[in-house]
């Protein structure tokens, strides 16, 4: 009887596992696995540049926006982050030397702002007439929505987005300036942005504030993450959008 029942759970078991098996293949086949796939996707060509001193993101996130307007340099020896600074503080000693502004973070979203409408002109005039006159923007104390996001990419615009990767917000101003350069859409309905964001992580011992999102890194400083974990995990709570060169 023992020998007998045996035989019966076996040949169930087997069966079972025959079934659950033939079900597995026949979904594979017909398209149903389920990792969301990329229907639509869009990166814009810009390059990362790392900040070049511990609250110099603002800067560096300046350049990215203002070289892919095509706005030259200003400082002689070609230091385009350095030559934002110096310009910035213009009346200052660090008009001639940048680094005695080192740790000058940006005290508020005019800051950012003041340089995309006034810098490209005197660029333009150091630069032989060569470039735009000013950049246009539209500004907001907030994030932005998918379509929005995707919106913008698709019109040639990055987005620059205030983070606080700390996790709280201490101020009316984000705690560190990134930019949005591209996107995935999944047919799930999923968004994954593709970040510039200016600090060199790997360099300190802080944690990276996308892994701990469940972003990935593609390189060089720039990173793939779930735009609600970006807004969510993140804090993005600052937007610049809609750049636009005016000659």
């Amino acid at each position: 009887m023992k020998t007998l029942m045996s035989l019966v759970l076996r040949s169930s078991f087997n069966e079972n596992f025959y079934l659950y098996s033939l079900l597995v293949l026949l979904l594979a086949n017909f398209g149903c696995d389920p990792t969301p796939k990329p229907v639509k996707q869009y990166s814009l060509p810009i390059q990362e540049q790392y900040q070049e001193t511990p609250e110099w993101c603002w800067v560096s996130v300046c350049q990215m926006v203002l070289q892919f307007n095509h706005v030259g340099t200003v400082n002689p020896a070609g230091d385009y982050q350095c030559g934002i600074v110096g310009w910035y503080f213009q009346n200052t000693a660090c008009y001639s030397n940048c680094y005695l502004c080192r740790n000058n973070a940006a005290q508020s979203l005019d800051d950012i702002l003041r340089v995309y409408s006034y810098y490209p002109a005197t660029a333009k005039a150091l630069n032989g007439g060569v470039g735009p006159s000013t950049i246009t923007y539209n500004a907001y104390e907030s994030s932005l929505g998918d379509d929005q996001i995707m919106a913008q990419i698709d019109a040639g615009s990055p987005i620059e987005a205030g983070i606080n990767p700390d996790g709280y917000i201490v101020g009316p101003t984000a705690q560190h300036a990134t930019l949005i350069i591209g996107y995935i859409k999944y047919d799930d309905g999923s968004l994954d942005v593709i970040v510039n964001d200016p600090f060199p992580y790997q360099l300190t011992p802080y944690p990276n504030p996308y892994f701990a999102a469940g972003g990935q890194t593609n390189g060089n400083g720039q990173y793939q993450i779930n735009s609600n974990n970006f807004r969510g995990r993140l804090l993005w709570e600052q937007t610049v959008d809609a750049f636009t060169a005016v000659y």
